[in-house]
């Protein structure tokens, strides 16, 4: 009898301590995975665009409109071009619905070689919205494409669960795809150091642990690796991609207990 109510005793505990923890830890993880999918997305999809239609006036996308504050035949810069996906979703190849604007500051002509400033005007990626501006700085090492995304502070997502902050700095080293004009073969190493508030009020702070990719032609965009987020006043969460390019995200929530949610 002893032992069965010692058993029931630690058994409310257990129950109760994970279950003080489990949906916090679950919401602050995935607000802060899906903000670093949506802005790596529109990233993604600015180096996709931008690049032919500065060269040709023309946008690579018959679904898209673009335009530009400066003719595209002088050098006259900073141009802002604006990436307009209308008023209503459009899906694109990847199933990723977006609508509203991309405008990017271009500083010259090169975009995928020069720095430039990415801001959003009620810009939804799959009915989250994106606020503010993010820098983006190119970052050679020889032949390969590298990029330094600030996250300004007015950087968030908005959404029907509330508006969530994310700021920081994101670095994207290129593997492969340098040498052909395209996005879609384009590989990254990639690392981040950040901090925010997600929907809840609940402040974070996040950093990369283990080796993490992006992966250009991965619809989700992270395909491996690790980073470690820890909420105020509770302890370290390690949250790893899936290799699957599923979209998929596990949660360490205790020694062999794990939450999975979708980006």
């Amino acid at each position: 009898m002893r032992n069965n109510l010692i058993f029931a005793i630690l058994l409310v505990v257990t129950t109760a301590c994970k279950n003080d923890i489990t949906p916090e830890i679950a919401a602050v993880s995935k607000a802060k995975a899906q903000a670093e999918f949506y802005v790596l997305d529109a990233f993604r999809e600015s180096l996709d665009l931008i690049p032919d239609f500065v060269a040709t006036g023309v946008s690579p996308d018959a679904t898209v409109v673009m335009t530009s504050s400066e003719s595209l035949s002088n050098d006259v810069y900073p141009k802002l071009v604006t990436i307009d996906y209308g008023t209503s979703n459009q899906a694109g190849v990847n199933g990723i619905s977006r609508r509203g604007k991309i405008q990017i500051e271009l500083s010259q002509k090169e975009v995928m070689k020069a720095p430039f400033v990415m801001s959003f005007e009620s810009f939804y990626i799959n009915d989250t919205r994106l606020l503010g501006a993010i820098d983006a700085d190119y970052t050679a090492n020889g032949t390969k494409n590298n990029y330094a995304l600030s996250l300004r502070d007015s950087t968030k997502c908005s959404n029907a669960n509330g508006t969530m902050s994310w700021n920081g700095s994101l670095l994207l080293s290129q593997t492969a795809g340098e040498t052909t004009k395209t996005v879609e073969d384009d590989v990254f190493t990639y690392q981040e150091t950040s901090s925010g508030q997600d929907y809840e009020g609940l402040f974070f702070s996040s950093k990369t642990s283990e080796t993490t990719m992006v992966d250009f032609s991965c619809k989700y965009l992270l395909t491996s690796g690790t980073f470690e987020l820890t909420p105020k006043d509770k302890a370290v969460q390690k949250c790893s991609y899936s290799l699957d390019c599923d979209g998929r995200v596990k949660v360490e929530e205790s020694k062999d207990s794990y939450l999975y949610f979708q980006l």
